[in-house]
């Protein structure tokens, strides 16, 4: 468990890059920011309460995190929600991340995302991913090793699927 003092206001990317048995983090009253993978592969993170200062993430915060299943996020963060555990921007139009330990193997994505971001769904158990009428872009390394993944999630709104979107998906057939 990590306490970080009162005047953090930003955790830098990578800050915690495969802190394997970090458990819980307190997010101090004046954080503002997290960098990109700031907690990626974070083995042991199994709690996570994004409060209501956050209103800044970069990619892949917390990719990987193979203990994490829910994320929350606190009602009055102005830029960011959670619905069933999945991490979106508040006008659910960016998909940031899905918790790698979510129960269950097919995901439906809600009609308002035209986003994945990089790294979402970053090699979590997925057999199927239900695609938006309005999905726009597919980010890099989004559905990096799903190895479960049978179909790529794309509709005819599809516009660009990033680098390695689909890298080591090993059960793609259609």
């Amino acid at each position: 468990q990590v306490f970080l003092p009162d005047s953090v206001e930003r955790i830098e990317p990578f800050g915690f890059y495969y802190a394997t048995e970090l458990t819980k983090v307190n997010f101090p009253r004046k954080l503002t920011s997290i960098g990109d993978q700031a907690f990626f592969s974070c083995y042991s993170l199994t709690e996570l309460e994004l409060p209501a200062t956050v209103t800044e993430l970069g990619s892949g915060v917390w990719s990987a995190c193979s203990a994490l299943s829910a994320i929350r996020v606190a009602e009055e963060n102005p830029n960011y929600c959670a619905q069933d555990g999945v991490l979106y921007t508040k006008d659910c139009k960016t998909l940031k991340i899905y918790p790698f330990a979510k129960e269950g193997t097919e995901f439906t994505l809600p009609q308002t995302v035209e986003v994945i971001e990089p790294y979402a769904f970053y090699y979590t158990g997925l057999v199927s991913v239900i695609p938006s009428e309005n999905l726009r872009v597919i980010g890099d390394y989004a559905f990096y090793n799903c190895a479960n993944l049978q179909s790529i999630p794309a509709g005819q709104t599809l516009e660009q699927i990033g680098d390695r979107s689909f890298y080591s998906c090993e059960s793609i057939s259609s």
